[in-house]
């Protein structure tokens, strides 16, 4: 079963870790260059040619199966005439006339922890995610 597929499987049979998939990094930077892709009405192999890679790459990308490095984050911003701008990994308009971010970050990883585990969230995560008390 591919990534893509479990995740829809997922987000169709369990609320709850639908909340913990959408939460996930990679799945949340594929989502934001797909909504600033489709606003900039480029197709997956148009993105893909600009910035020399090949179409499936950006699928995989959007679907948030496959994490791109920051170099290959650039190339994007630079092909939508955006800036890149960490930590959010939000792209910005040049222009200031419209801005698309994923500034929800924390708010998703809040909703994450409240469905983990006591012993997951003992575990060593990085980020925003606080240990509590179940």
């Amino acid at each position: 079963m591919k990534i893509k597929d479990l995740k829809n499987n997922i987000e169709k049979n369990n609320p709850d870790l639908k909340l913990a998939v959408q939460s996930d990094v990679g799945f949340q930077i594929g989502k934001s260059i797909e909504i600033a892709r489709a606003h900039k009405k480029m197709t997956q192999k148009e993105l893909a040619e600009k910035i020399g890679t090949q179409q499936p790459s950006i699928a995989r990308i959007e679907s948030g199966s496959l994490l791109p490095s920051i170099s290959f984050l650039k190339k994007i911003a630079e092909a939508f005439d955006t800036q890149l701008v960490p930590p959010k990994f939000a792209f910005m308009e040049n222009t200031n006339q419209q801005s698309i971010t994923y500034n929800n970050f924390k708010s998703s990883i809040s909703k994450t922890n409240a469905v983990l585990s006591p012993f997951q969230k003992r575990q060593n995560f990085q980020g925003e995610i606080k240990i509590t008390q179940a």
